[in-house]
């Protein structure tokens, strides 16, 4: 018999908590405090266990019954429609081309960033997914071994440690299940894709006469790829027309215009003032690079990129417990998880004349060879350059030799793919009692290991590229075959040790076997990541108050992470045309100590139903960066049994990851916001007059009738250089959070909160963007900011004279980041025709967000800005009769601005806000069950029911859409079976 499922339209509010926000759909009654159960249990926020005690901060939970109303597959699906959570930082539609973490899934309360959210389960921390960070890859949790998600707002480092400083999401277990679930699901979108697909198996028994009880998860999952051309808003290289007017025009931003790629497939080139690209014989055609029917459409080609990574997931957990005697209880806890992911990006732009993602140098039209025999040496041609192309070719290099700018898309590479394998496992072993009739510990030891390994194909090998780039006629016969006019690589060393090809690129299909063998390469990586932990806890009462006993919990901890991440020697070098990737080992240790107390001092006294004072400090010690203190203070106040008012106040702290400790300097491609653009000779403001100093950008005005005019390329693929910070410290942050609960006696089934939180972040741990580092040379004049930009001096295709060549930027500790807000929930159930009817809603107001990049600089205000709205809720509503429940949810999310200092740098100040507003988006879900014979569900759902397509934030604009739905609508149905 199945002891665990709880009754249809029944969810357990675990000891009274506040846990009210996430109201779940369709079963969303909750139990209040005091539900009749005895036992002591933890509640996240507090390890003081307790019959009664309630969470200091606000606490929401999302239990196992809104997963299964939701349909999802991967939990953070489930977490993100709580409105407190911001953008995920990786997920199936955000970390597409990522080459590190494609398909990884983490969280982000209040949108402060993910390494600020700390993920437990059942309290205790759980190896990170994301090499080098503290970020749980919650793609790696079985969802159906889940009995519930609480969610804690605010910072909570005196009680689990660094991390917790915007809050805490704990995944709970089931525990002390016993029966047999069995789960079958199936999806698909409508536009046929996104096919996914779960089967899962959860299994419990108990043994020793109910002393002893054994579970079991395994899961199978996979999701489909999604892909750019098959969706209207990505099917093509769209970007802001407003943005391509000169001058701008703000009224157009939100309307599409075409802005294709200029690095086509068949190859360009520009010679004696002409752009040229190629036939299917390599001939030279002259080409209009303003016609965007002409350019390459990234979308589009082959199996173009993804907006939704394919992921193929195999989880396993187990949870073993066996009291020995009240005095001992051996408990195991074990997962593994493997991932595969899959990110595809469009073949590789070969540029020739960048630095960071070309060959590093024009391509040479004609070549020194020698003849190794006795030192005699020609000067060939490369046979594969078109008459009129060398015609007109100019020495550039002042070599004697003359040479070509050079750009095309290497097709015959294929598209750019990253297949990325992660694994997990981990255990936790642990023991737990009473040690007398008022005092319990606990201890416990957990290891976990994640690893990783990926490949990213449809790379070059730089040097190999260059010498099959350095091409000319086999003058001496080499090969002996009578033939002095066919091509050979004039590097004798790499022709004849290491099997050098020469390349014709001029054209589509042109480059031979045995050049695309010689060439082609990949970028590889392999990491892996261990954390090591041992605590003991002790949770007791010291002695007696007229209001109650006084409580206390203290514990020690010793924590151990190490990590390494590794890449080929090649991207350590920046040899394979991508990125460079340097390796990052570094590991630390920390010990801790800790100690929490509840002190009642009032109970039953009119106004005063009850008031309780809590406080907690711990102190840690890092390997790294030393010692330092958390703390917190809290009061929880029952003027009536109806209401209960709590606040806290508490001094979190962040140590350094290993990551932002350890990692060296990398290269990269950004893409920027550029003052100059747009400002004309004629103008005399700062900002002109800075810009035009550069005489890259005096040449760019010159050559485009006084105004500075640039084009995506200059924007898109800017080379980044990011160096590290061994200085880098501890981030600290001071929150506070006050909040009510009200929960009527005469109103059966009604509870609504409200919270407000302030959280404030000093010494934020970033990397210096780009937009501040530009803003800071060109509208302040500050040199030190202007010596980090290299801008070009002249036209290299694909780029303009005074485009940004590179730009440096590096991990700081900022001026500190905030965020202030209020949330509402409310939830009702009640009988109605036969039936139960729920509802529920979520609310979340941002009142203030923002960062300051760096130490003294004026703030930047987020909030209300793309990606950060300041209205955000969901509401759900359901109905179940007994065998039949529908479940309906709505997800709102406010309207939103572009990002000021966005709107400042490209129209000034005296602009319609109207012209830089994105309107709201509501999306709807459905659920439909039927249940038979109290055995059986089956169930069909739709998600995104009308079909809304994400905002217009069009390439070129701040913001994208990864705040909204990629996919689109989308059907799902299976069967659950409960024995």
């Amino acid at each position: 018999m199945n002891s665990y499922k709880a009754p249809a339209w029944r969810t357990k509010l675990v000891c009274g908590a506040s846990v009210t926000a996430m109201l779940l759909a369709g079963s969303a009654a909750w139990a209040q405090d005091g539900d009749g159960s005895s036992d002591q249990i933890l509640v996240t926020g507090t390890r003081i266990k307790s019959a009664d005690l309630t969470a200091p901060s606000p606490l929401q939970t999302v239990n196992a019954e809104f997963i299964e109303d939701q349909g999802v597959i991967n939990l953070q699906d489930a977490l993100q429609y709580n409105p407190s959570f911001g953008n995920p930082g990786e997920s199936r539609t955000s970390s597409n081309g990522d080459v590190t973490n494609a398909g990884a899934a983490t969280v982000n309360l209040r949108n402060l960033g993910a390494d600020r959210t700390l993920v437990l389960v059942d309290g205790r921390r759980m190896v990170a997914g994301v090499p080098g960070t503290a970020q749980v890859d919650l793609t790696m949790v079985p969802t159906d071994f889940i009995d519930r998600v609480e969610v804690l707002t605010g910072g909570a480092s005196a009680v689990y440690g660094s991390d917790a400083v915007a809050g805490v999401v704990n995944l709970i277990y089931k525990n002390n299940f016993e029966g047999l679930i069995l789960n079958a699901q199936g999806g698909v979108s409508q536009e046929g894709d996104d096919i996914s697909r779960k089967f899962s198996v959860t299994a419990g028994h108990n043994f020793a006469d109910g002393a002893g009880n054994f579970m079991l998860n395994a899961t199978y999952s996979k999701q489909g790829i999604v892909r750019a051309g098959a969706r209207g808003f990505s099917n093509d290289d769209y970007y802001s027309a407003g943005l391509l007017t000169n001058p701008r025009d703000s009224s157009l931003l939100f309307e599409r215009a075409l802005n294709r790629s200029t690095v086509h497939p068949r190859g360009t080139v520009s010679v004696g003032g002409v752009s040229y690209t190629f036939d299917e014989n390599g001939n030279p055609v002259v080409w209009d690079i303003n016609n965007q029917e002409t350019r390459f459409n990234r979308n589009e080609f082959g199996s173009d990129r993804a907006i939704a990574s394919p992921v193929d997931r195999l989880t396993f957990a187990t949870r073993a417990s066996y009291e020995v005697d009240e005095k001992l209880t051996l408990i195991l806890d074990g997962n593994y998880g493997k991932v595969s992911s899959l990110s595809i990006y469009e073949p590789h732009p070969l540029i020739a004349n960048s630095n960071i993602i070309g060959v590093g140098a024009n391509i040479n039209v004609e070549n020194w060879l020698t003849n190794p025999a006795d030192g005699t040496t020609v000067l060939v041609r490369n046979p594969f350059i078109p008459d009129l192309i060398y015609n007109n070719a100019t020495d550039t290099n002042n070599d004697g030799l003359r040479d070509i700018g050079f750009s095309k898309r290497m097709v015959e590479f294929g598209n750019r793919s990253t297949d990325i394998d992660r694994e997990l496992f981990r255990i936790a072993l642990g023991a737990e009692g009473n040690l007398t009739d008022n005092w319990s510990y606990d201890l416990y030891y957990t290891y976990g290991r994640t690893s990783l390994s990926g490949r990213m194909g449809g790379l070059y090998i730089q040097s190999n590229l260059l010498n099959s780039f350095t091409a000319g006629t086999d003058y001496f016969d080499f090969d002996g075959d009578g033939n002095t006019s066919e091509a050979i690589c004039v590097d004798n060393t790499a022709r004849r040790q290491y099997g050098c090809a020469p390349a014709d690129v001029f054209g589509v299909g042109r480059m031979s076997q045995e050049a695309i063998d010689y060439v082609s390469g990949a970028a590889t990586q392999e990491s892996t990541q261990t954390m090591q932990v041992v605590s003991g806890n002790i949770s007791g009462s010291l002695f007696e108050l007229p209001a109650g006993p006084v409580q206390l919990a203290a514990g020690l901890e010793y924590r151990e992470e190490k990590s390494a991440h590794l890449f080929d020697p090649l991207s350590n070098k920046h040899q394979n045309g991508y990125v460079q990737q340097n390796n990052t080992v570094g590991s630390f240790d920390v010990k801790e100590a800790y100690a929490e107390i509840n002190i009642p001092v009032l109970e039953g006294r009119p106004m005063f139903e009850s008031l309780s004072l809590r406080g907690a400090a711990r102190i840690s010690d890092y390997s790294t960066v030393g010692a330092f203190w958390a703390y917190n203070g809290g009061v929880e106040w029952r003027p009536v049994p109806d209401l209960r008012i709590r606040g806290v106040y508490a001094h979190a702290v962040r140590a350094p990851n290993i990551g932002e400790l350890y990692r060296a300097a990398s290269a990269g491609i950004t893409a920027i916001v550029d003052p100059c653009n747009g400002i004309s000779t004629s103008d005399t403001s700062a900002v002109a007059q800075n810009c035009l100093a550069d005489p890259g950008v005096a040449a760019n005005a010159a050559a485009n009738g006084g105004t500075v005019t640039l084009i995506q390329s200059d924007f898109q693929g800017v080379p980044q250089i990011d160096t590290p910070n061994p200085n880098i410290r501890e981030e600290t942050a001071t929150t506070w959070t006050l909040g009510a609960v009200y929960s009527p006696e005469a109103l059966s089934g009604f509870v609504f909160t409200v919270d407000y939180y302030n959280i404030q972040l000093d010494d934020a741990i970033t990397s210096a963007n780009t937009i501040t580092i530009l803003n800071k040379c060109y509208r302040e004049g500050i040199q030190e900011f202007c010596d980090a930009i290299t801008r070009r001096t002249q036209p290299s295709v694909p780029y303009s004279a005074g485009s940004v060549e590179q730009i440096v930027t590096g991990l700081v500790n900022s001026g500190g980041s905030w965020a202030k807000g209020l949330d509402f929930t409310a939830n009702y159930s009640m009988d109605v025709v036969g039936g139960t009817a729920s509802i529920g809603m979520s609310y979340t107001r941002i009142l203030e967000q923002g960062i300051i990049p760096l130490q003294g600089e004026p703030v930047n205000n987020l909030g209300g800005e793309v990606g950060y709205p300041n209205n955000k809720g969901f509401v759900t509503v359901g109905y179940d009769t007994g065998p039949f429940s529908l479940t309906a949810t709505g997800t709102y999310i406010g309207k939103t601005y572009l990002d000021d200092i966005w709107i400042e740098s490209n129209f000034g100040t005296n602009v319609n806000m109207d012209d830089f507003k994105v309107s709201p988006i509501f999306y709807t879900d459905l659920q439909l069950k039927y249940t038979v014979a109290d055995t059986y569900d089956l169930y069909v759902g739709v998600n995104n029911l009308f079909d809304t397509a994400p905002p217009p934030i069009w390439s070129g604009l701040p913001g994208g859409t990864s705040s909204y739905d990629q996919i689109g609508r989308r059907f799902y149905f299976g069967v659950r079976a409960t024995f």
